[in-house]
């Protein structure tokens, strides 16, 4: 798929998520605040169940400018040096190789520090604060990194096994 339609793409579905993410967010704390009474923010006339529209453009942006392009190159890169250079295109090898790189050195040392430095600076926090949000959820072996291994794990092996690499980015 040409790079705009992943770009496209990935800002829809980094769209989507946040919205989820936000409807059970909501939906979590109406359950909190059902036990406990009212919430504050109900009291101030602020609904929390309202959807935060600048948060989601947040995260399509981040999906579309960044996530979309910065995958795709990741991608290609790994095919070439894994499949091409090393040589394993076509084995078990292939797939293992790559999701160790992926969940091991690319995940943890790349891909999370972009994103939670990114989404501080888009949310206008400054680069000190970028920094922070880094070095706690996004840098190294962190409680984000367990998290992200027990659903990314089995989804990218199926992604490197059963996926063309042209649709991997849709993931």
């Amino acid at each position: 798929a040409p790079l705009a339609t992943k770009c496209v793409t990935s800002g829809i579905l980094f769209a989507l998520a946040d919205v989820i993410a936000q409807t059970v967010e909501a939906s979590s704390s109406q359950a909190e605040r059902g036990r406990e009474g009212e919430g504050e923010r109900e009291r101030e006339g602020e609904r929390e169940d309202d959807i935060d529209v600048t948060r989601v453009a947040r995260y399509s942006f981040f999906g579309f400018a960044i996530q979309a392009p910065l995958f795709d190159t990741y991608y290609t890169l790994q095919d070439r040096v894994v499949d091409g250079v090393i040589g394993l295109e076509g084995t078990s090898g292939s797939p293992i190789l790559k999701l160790a790189v992926d969940q091991l050195f690319w995940t943890p040392f790349l891909y999370l520090p972009v994103f939670f430095g990114g989404m501080a600076l888009l949310e206008l926090k400054g680069r000190e604060e970028a920094m922070q949000q880094v070095r706690q959820k996004g840098w190294g072996l962190t409680t984000t990194l367990v998290a992200n291994w027990r659903f990314w794990v089995p989804v990218n092996l199926a992604n490197y096994v059963v996926v063309p690499p042209d649709f991997r980015i849709l993931w």
